[in-house]
């Protein structure tokens, strides 16, 4: 369906924006009509009010980057915690390993008779704390690093 509208389409005024160009034309063409004064106080020449309008635009874009910044402290915040959280969870699957390790051991060398497993278990309750304080070196250094990082 072809219409027959020119390229160039303008934009239709506002309702505000025609009601603003009516008051000034009727107050204009009083003043030129003879009106000994015309009142011109209580109205907004429509350049004021396209001031106004993106001054108000301007004060709302501020307001939206203090949002977004506000929302990027908080990310970052969250991002703190969950990484000291897993700092957290990883220590106690350190700690949970070196507990089944060490008991392992024990049950290999409290109830089996051969000689090989029993060595084996004694390796094993010797690997469990070091296995253990690995994990503790671990969580402290993380922990450290994270509480540099905060204070930046």
């Amino acid at each position: 369906m072809k219409t027959n509208k020119p390229n160039n389409f303008k934009a239709e005024p506002t309702d505000l924006q025609m009601d603003l160009e009516e008051e000034w034309s009727e107050l204009v063409n009083d003043r030129l009509n003879g009106a000994d004064h015309v009142d011109f106080s209580g109205l907004t020449e429509p350049g004021d009010l396209m001031a106004q309008e993106r001054t108000e635009m301007a004060q709302e874009r501020t307001s939206m980057a203090e949002k977004r910044t506000s929302m990027a402290k908080n990310r970052t915040k969250m991002a703190f915690e969950r990484t000291s959280l897993s700092n957290s969870q990883t220590f106690l699957a350190y700690i949970r390993t070196a507990v089944a390790i060490f008991a392992a051991g024990i049950g290999m060398f409290e109830f089996v008779e051969h000689p090989i497993i029993i060595k084996v278990g004694i390796a094993f309750m010797a690997v469990a704390p070091v296995m253990l304080i690995v994990g503790i070196v671990h969580f402290f250094v993380v922990r450290k690093k994270l509480s540099n990082w905060l204070k930046k």
